[in-house]
């Protein structure tokens, strides 16, 4: 059952002095580290925004053009993707400059960082392989590798990384890009911490990307090539793989282009019309009940949860250059149409948010 609830368009605040409301239940994260790229992709920034005021730090140093931040065991990274190849490692608070800068081979394309079995895994979009750093040191400790999980081009696509109980759990997006990135497959393969040892994959659809669900001891994996509407979303469970999807993209007519999850039952659901729009809906993964809170000319370029909230980082749209642009904190339990929050004053647009 799909339960549709309709809201009026968002709301834009003329500041971004807002209370966070019940949006940090975590009181150890206290911080939004963001990345902004400016809208010809020229120049870069980091900004930051305290949860428990929303004011905006901005310019607290540069960044790559196309970049993701990643704050994990105490640390920010800044992956320098495309053409940069490089992750830059920060003490939070400490932007002067970083203490670790280091690259991760031509072309490899960094997607994301994860800390476990005493090693920092790296993943790589461009390469076969997931490397392991030595966090005292930054040298290269060691590489897993995926060749052997490639598809027709000999790359395997390694997306985003989650970790559970001393396993890493990787998304491995097998699309063809010697032909047009059509789609060879999908897999999510576990990778043991501890010792850098490929355990297992699993079979996913097409193109997966894993996202987190606290207080669950599964995952969840979105899957679809872009506008085909062929994806979904569902469980994957780390013992027996992944699960049919709950929500899909055929039943909704429009391509699910995120997901978060704050809780087991709660989560936010991003999808994209023909038309460029992007729609943000609360998602009940029990019953598969689907609330629309808002629709926005806007592009959203990612999702992120903290406490009962969901981040999502907007861009001008794709039809609509003049659409507005900034930080929209939504939150995924009280689920209020019409009651999302706008942060605008970045100097550049936003391109992606973590906590510290």
């Amino acid at each position: 059952m799909i339960l549709l609830a309709l809201a009026c368009a968002p709301v834009i605040p003329e500041d971004s002095a807002l209370d966070t409301g019940g949006g940090d239940s975590d009181s150890a994260v206290a911080t939004a580290v963001v990345t902004t790229t400016s809208a010809d992709y020229a120049s870069a920034l980091l900004a930051t925004v305290q949860l428990s005021t929303m004011i905006i730090i901005d310019r607290i140093t540069t960044a790559p053009t196309d970049s993701q931040v990643v704050s994990e065991d105490g640390l920010v990274y800044v992956l320098g993707r495309f053409g940069v190849d490089a992750v830059r490692v920060y003490e939070p608070g400490e932007w002067v400059e970083p203490i670790q800068e280091f690259s991760t081979g031509d072309a490899s394309n960094p997607q994301d960082v994860k800390e476990c079995g005493g090693s920092v895994y790296v993943s790589l979009y461009g390469s076969t392989e997931v490397k392991r750093y030595d966090p005292e040191t930054w040298l290269l400790r060691g590489v897993v590798d995926l060749s052997s999980l490639a598809d027709s081009d000999g790359i395997p696509e390694v997306a985003n990384m989650i970790e559970r109980d001393g396993v890493l759990y990787v998304a491995l997006q097998q699309l063809d890009q010697d032909n047009g990135w059509v789609a060879n497959g999908g897999l999510v393969a576990s990778i043991d911490c501890a010792t850098g040892a490929l355990l297992q994959s699993f079979v996913a659809a097409p193109d997966p990307t894993l996202h987190d669900v606290p207080g669950s001891a599964k995952l969840m994996v979105r899957t679809g090539l872009y506008f085909a509407n062929d994806g979904g979303v569902g469980w994957f469970d780390p013992t027996t793989g992944t699960e049919a999807p709950l929500l899909t993209e055929a039943a909704l007519g429009e391509e699910i282009t995120d997901l978060a999850m704050v809780d087991a039952t709660h989560g936010i659901v991003v999808t994209h019309a023909e038309n460029h729009d992007f729609t943000t809906w609360c998602w009940n993964p029990d019953d598969n009940a689907l609330v629309e809170l808002f629709t926005t000319p806007s592009s959203f370029q990612g999702l992120k949860a903290v406490g009962d909230d969901v981040w999502i980082v907007a861009r001008a749209g794709w039809a609509d250059y003049l659409s507005p642009t900034g930080v929209i904190v939504v939150d995924a339990i009280a689920c209020e149409p019409g009651a999302e929050r706008w942060l605008t004053d970045f100097e550049f647009p936003p391109f992606s948010v973590d906590f510290y």
